[in-house]
Formats: structure tokens, sequence, C-alpha cells
């Protein structure tokens, strides 16, 4: 019934011409328990996939896993269980390439026609013969679970691959727990959430992945509101204290060109690498204090400065949101603070527009 009636609503809202609409005339002809139906679909289940669809318009072009031709051929298999399963009321193209890329980290590059999520390795080695459906549907029904037990502060987007989702992704390996009690991901909380709980994984003769929503995120990528979604933003727990282009220097108070944008921390709040790339510098600068300097290739480096403490070495292959350093205030600094700066071919851009 919410499916049908969250149809019948997305078609009305997709065909309106810009029209002045009171919610009674929305409503009217509908009895009570119609109306509390669509406003459960709307306010409390999927509004979030709504608003994604008809607002920020990101899912179904924002999103893609870099998969092998062997893992994709799974697609059609995918969508499908998605559509017959009745809890989740909207299928998109961003949830869609999710599971593809989960696929290709447990499974492999070349999945298992019978259990491509090889879900007797990593969940329940007491399962019998799977098939390749059940296989999916298993997966399929923990990725549900992590993302509603997600605190949704900050919010989850399947649209938005950060710290938040890769909170939702991580909950599928360890379970929706994992999501209840961390809303963004990080190395430091997956060890410390696995090591709470080896004995309970030891019983059931598992061993997690620690590392699985850093894995997926490599292969997962999405836009942004903001930015066209080419870097994950390298300290989700920031706030932005200063933006780049021209501003007054914070230390002498003369006229400045920020070359990229500050985002404030407590002193070693963990810092990740925005993409995959190789390490170039990795060392101490009088101005950016302890700084690191990674090369993602196709011209684009970024810059990580001030920080308290650095996890990597000049020569380093790193991976998508794998830690690298401590937020700190080394060098010419005023405070706390990751300043992060992004080059395309030698010249600073504006970060916002990358993430």
């Amino acid at each position: 019934m919410k499916r049908r009636i969250l149809l019948l609503l997305l078609a009305g809202i997709t065909a309106m011409a810009p029209i002045t609409v009171h919610a009674s005339d929305a409503f009217e002809g509908w009895n009570d328990t119609t109306k509390m139906d669509a406003w459960d679909v709307l306010a409390v289940t999927e509004w979030a996939n709504v608003q994604d669809r008809l607002i920020l318009d990101q899912n179904t072009a924002g999103a893609e896993a870099n998969v092998t031709d062997a893992v994709r051929a799974f697609e059609d298999e995918i969508r499908e269980a998605m559509e017959a399963d009745s809890s989740i009321l909207v299928v998109n193209d961003a949830q869609v390439e999710l599971m593809l890329a989960m696929l290709q980290v447990l499974g492999g590059t070349n999945p298992s026609a019978s259990d491509p999520y090889q879900i007797r390795v990593w969940f329940d080695p007491d399962l019998e013969e799977t098939t390749c459906r059940q296989s999916i549907n298993y997966v399929l029904r923990r990725l549900t679970r992590a993302f509603k037990q997600h605190t949704n502060d900050p919010y989850a987007s399947y649209s938005k691959n950060d710290a938040a989702l890769q909170s939702v992704v991580q909950g599928v390996m360890y379970g929706s727990a994992y999501t209840r009690t961390y809303a963004e991901y990080s190395l430091d909380n997956s060890v410390e959430y696995y090591e709470a709980n080896q004995e309970t994984f030891e019983r059931k003769e598992i061993a997690p992945m620690k590392d699985f929503a850093e894995r997926v995120a490599e292969l997962f990528t999405t836009s942004s509101i903001s930015g066209n979604g080419r870097f994950t933003y390298p300290c989700p727990e920031a706030t932005i204290t200063s933006r780049f282009g021209s501003r007054t220097d914070p230390i002498n108070g003369g006229a400045d060109t920020h070359k990229g944008i500050d985002l404030a921390a407590n002193t070693g709040t963990p810092v990740y690498a925005a993409d995959a790339g190789t390490v170039t510098t990795a060392g101490y600068s009088t101005s950016a204090g302890n700084w690191i300097v990674i090369n993602h290739g196709d011209g684009f480096v970024t810059k990580y400065m001030h920080l308290s403490s650095i996890n990597v070495n000049e020569g380093d292959e790193v991976r998508k949101v794998q830690k690298i350093g401590g937020v700190g205030s080394t060098g010419n600094s005023t405070g706390p603070h990751l300043h992060f700066q992004v080059e395309l071919n030698g010249t600073p851009v504006n970060p916002e527009n990358y993430l």
C-alpha cells in the first residue's frame, strides 16, 4: 500500500507545473488511513530518499561503483531483489551501486554464482548451501537494518559517500549495533568496536573486516550537494572556519589569499585521505607545520597542514578515507585546525567544488 502511495506522490510531484498547492488540496478525497500511510512514507521511513530524488537529484546521476565486469553482471539480479523487497519503498541507482561495491569487496572480482557475497565466510558459517538471490537478500537485509538504525546525526545518504554512510556500510559487516553506536565511521572506532566484540566474533567463527567501509569507499563514488564528489571530506568531524579566496590573514592582519579551507576540530581528531594516491610529502615545514601531500593523478594534489601527528610516510600508497594523521596547531597556526588544500595542475582551486 505504501509503495503504491509513494509512486502516486512521486508521479504527481514530478508532473506538477509550478503552481501553489495547499496540503488540504493535496489530500482531497483521501481518508485518514491513506493520509497517515502517506505521511509515514514521506516523514518517517523514506523522506530522505524522496528528497534525494526530487530535490537534490543526485541518486541516479551521482553514484557509481568502479567494479569488474564480472561483478557488474549481478546488477540486474540485485535490482530485482530490491524491487521485490517490500521494506524498500524507493529503489535507486545509488543503492544498487553501493551493493555492487560491497559485492566486490566481499565476493572478490569474480564472485561465486551461488553465494556471490560469501555470506557463509563473512557472516554465518553455519548456513546451508545458498542461492544467488538468498546471498543478495542476506546482505540487502543487513544494509537496510544498518541504515534504519543510524542516528542520522549527521544524516546518512546513499548519495553522499561520507563518514556517515560509511558507518552504515561498516554496520553491514559488524551488525547494526555498530551503526547505532557510531554515527560516523573511522578506523579507530571500528577497531574499538571489534575489540569489544571480539569474543562474539570468534564464537561465531568469523573474522570481520575492520576496514570494510574504507574498502567499499574506494570503489563507490558519489556526487555531493556542494561539489562534484571528486574527494571526500578529510575531517568529517570538523567545522569550516575559513574558506578559499580573499581574507584577512589571521597571523598578521593583512590582506591574504587563502589557498584552501580551514577545518576546526579538537587536537588529535582523525584526518583522512580525501582520495587514494601516493604520499609525496610527510614531514615538517615552518609555515605548514606537520604536513602531508598526496598525489592522486590526473593533475590533482591534496595538502593537509598543521597536523599534530603523521601516520604515513613518503612513498606510501594510501586508500581513500585512510587515516593519515590528526588535527593539530603546528607551524603558523592560531588554534587546532586542518588546512586542506586542493591543487589542479599546480594551481590551488576551491576544495569545496570537489567535495
